[in-house]
């Protein structure tokens, strides 16, 4: 469900900003653009540069799964986690998001053992087995993690990465994403709307 906005609101935006920057904005969507950026950089490292001419990178987070770990191991990411936040003071974003269940690889296995079926009962066998993978993506989704950190210079954002993956101990377990990866979601965040990605 996208963000819904009142008459009052859009007024009060369009006040708030000046003329140059509203015009560039369209506020009938509904849903804004989380991450305004112009670019990727042009290296290895594929950073966003930012309407402001800074850079932000996203990371993936792993999931811990606090609800499957003893309370001894809770409480100690916890505690990973506060101490972080206690030393990491620079501007961090956290995104979570819900995606439809992947079964692309298994259907297609489905559908070349359909079209290799010698008898009826196979094939009605595999009908059985695509059915309920096409319900279990309808029905089901994974969650996933992701953060955004920003910095005034790539060497600052540099840093920012590295005490991220040094501080975040067993807490914040962040890997950098493929391009691929990163271009993917950075359209799946600013085109809500447009569903999921297998739809």
């Amino acid at each position: 469900m996208g963000l819904k906005f009142n008459d009052k609101a859009i007024s009060r935006y369009e006040n708030s900003k000046g003329k140059k920057e509203t015009s560039t904005i369209n506020l009938n969507q509904t849903v804004v653009k989380l991450i305004r950026y112009k670019r990727l950089t042009d290296d290895d490292n594929h950073f966003l540069v930012l309407y402001d001419d800074t850079y932000a990178e996203m990371l993936q987070i792993e999931g811990i799964g606090l609800e499957t770990l003893a309370p001894v191991q809770v409480n100690n990411v916890l505690n990973t986690y506060l101490t972080f936040l206690r030393r990491y003071l620079d501007d961090v974003t956290y995104v979570t998001s819900l995606y439809p269940v992947e079964i692309d690889a298994q259907r297609a296995y489905w559908v070349r053992k359909y079209d290799h079926a010698k008898s009826e009962t196979q094939r009605h066998y595999i009908d059985d087995r695509i059915a309920m993978l096409d319900a279990t993506h309808k029905q089901k989704s994974n969650q996933e993690y992701m953060l955004i950190l920003y910095g005034d210079t790539e060497q600052d954002l540099k840093d920012h990465i590295n005490l991220i993956k040094n501080w975040g101990g067993g807490a914040i377990k962040a890997h950098s994403m493929s391009v691929k990866k990163k271009t993917a979601k950075l359209e799946q965040l600013n085109n809500m709307n447009s569903g999921s990605r297998n739809e």
